[in-house]
This record gives structure tokens, C-alpha cells and sequence, in this order.
């Protein structure tokens, strides 16, 4: 199924992003689904005869409403300056908003490190997943997956991406 076209007067520099940063490598999934709306908000908030990304224009649809967190209008920004940046080598007047634009600081990852007792209870629920209905099979895939996270240290996408030509028995 073919996703719907961008829209906005920006529309192909959008495209064209999303292709640039797919070229590199990027699977951007998610972002495109971000992507997607804030074309819709620049849709509404663009003059098709200038349409030129302003800091009023990220203002708006990055400022805080009550419905978003700190880390989603976090990401939101972060997004919307790789997108400026990338449309300013064409248009000089686009402005990328600098990284902390609205007092929006970005947090550093904490590691939290569990004692050999939250071990213990992780690796207990683990293998207490229930069973499904639908997948009699669910629990026990979960609860393995989780205990392989925990006990090799892969990340979760590299879990996803495991083969049976991974395997060394």
C-alpha cells in the first residue's frame, strides 16, 4: 500500500528529505509519520506563493498545548531542524531553530543497572508471561525475548533483526 503524498506547499522538499535521509541508510518510519503532520500543519499555516519555514511558523506547532511531553516536542524539534537545515542549502530564508528553541533541553539517557534481586524478579516474570487466547505461544515468545535482552545486552532492534542464521549450535 502506497502511503499518501505530501501535500503541503513544501511538499517536495519533504520528499526529497525523506529520500536523502532513506539514501543514508535511515529507515525513518516513524519520522515520516511525523512528517506527515507536520505537512499538514504547514499545509495550514504556509502561503503557497512564499512557503519558507520560519522560527514562528516551528514556534506553532512545536509550543506546548498540555497534549504533548517535554520528550515528544523534544523529538518534534530535533526533526523539524534536520528538515530546515536540509531545506536551507536550496533556501537560504528557511530558519532552523536552534537546539534548545523553547527552553526545550534534551535529556541524557541514564542507565538504571538492576541488583542481582531485580534480576532475579525480571527473569521470574519473564517466565510468568501469561498465555494469550489468540497466541498460546505469546507469553513464552515474549518472556524469551525479554530474558535475551536482558542477559545478552542486544538492543531491541538488533533482537528484531536476529536470524536463524545467527544461531551457532
Amino acid at each position: 500500500m502506497k502511503a499518501m503524498a505530501f501535500t503541503s506547499p513544501l511538499a517536495d522538499g519533504i520528499e526529497r528529505f525523506l529520500q536523502y535521509k532513506r539514501s543514508l541508510g535511515c529507515r525513518y518510519r516513524t519520522e515520516e509519520g511525523l512528517l506527515r503532520c507536520f505537512d499538514r500543519f504547514l499545509g495550514k499555516h504556509l502561503k503557497a506563493a512564499d512557503p519558507v519555514i520560519s522560527l514562528d511558523v516551528v514556534r506553532a506547532y512545536v509550543s506546548p498545548d498540555g497534549r504533548r511531553s517535554e520528550t515528544t516536542r523534544g523529538h518534534r524539534l530535533s526533526l523539524i531542524r534536520e528538515l530546515c537545515r536540509f531545506l536551507a542549502i536550496e533556501d537560504p530564508r528557511t530558519e532552523v531553530p536552534p537546539r534548545r528553541f523553547l527552553g526545550i533541553h534534551p535529556r541524557p539517557f541514564i542507565q538504571r543497572v538492576l541488583s542481582r534481586q531485580e534480576g532475579k524478579d525480571f527473569l521470574m516474570a519473564c517466565s510468568r508471561f501469561p498465555r494469550a487466547r489468540c497466541s498460546p505461544l505469546r507469553g513464552v515468545v515474549q518472556g524469551t525475548a525479554l530474558i535475551l535482552l536482558y542477559l545478552t545486552g542486544l538492543r531491541r532492534g538488533e533482537a528484531l533483526r536476529l536470524t536463524i542464521g545467527d544461531v551457532d549450535l
